[in-house]
């Protein structure tokens, strides 16, 4: 029994090492993406997407694309410099 719980134990603690690794990663992905929006550099921003990303706002009925978003962001900052 003491060889399954150091077994388990293990595999938790190798696990939680992941997920902090993976959440370091998607934070420095986001405040990349922060920045690339506070430089207004759409292009630099569409490189941390997926080819295939659907924005889905209640303004439309269809999902949007990053192309297709790509107006209305630079819209907002056009609206609100600062």
């Amino acid at each position: 029994m003491k060889d399954f719980n150091q077994t388990i134990d293990h595999e938790f603690k190798e696990n939680h090492m992941k997920e902090k690794e993976m959440e370091r990663m998607n934070m420095g992905i986001i405040k990349k993406a922060y920045e690339y929006l506070d430089d207004r550099n759409m292009y630099a921003w569409k490189e941390l997407m997926s080819p295939v990303c659907k924005a889905y706002l209640g303004s439309t009925e269809d999902p949007m694309s990053f192309e297709d978003l790509i107006p209305m962001i630079n819209s907002f900052y056009t609206a609100f410099p600062d």
